[in-house]
């Protein structure tokens, strides 16, 4: 399986969503960002287009494409 490995940087919790649900990631940045519309969208359409092994930095998130 593919993952979605969001960590925030603030708790350092990370939080796995399966390859494809864009939706719950983005909520998931939603709550990370207090609301930041924009950052939710940027990061779930980087999930959409990202390999395996790749990484999205943002000052206050990480998502890395794994696959287990």
């Amino acid at each position: 399986m593919i993952y979605y490995a969001i960590t925030s940087k603030r708790d350092k919790v990370t939080r796995y969503v399966k390859e494809g649900d864009y939706m719950t990631a983005y909520e998931i940045v939603m709550e990370i960002t207090g609301d930041n519309h924009e950052d939710s969208e940027d990061a779930s359409s980087w999930c959409d287009l990202a390999s395996i092994g790749e990484t999205y930095e943002h000052d206050t998130f990480t998502i890395e494409i794994i696959e287990d």
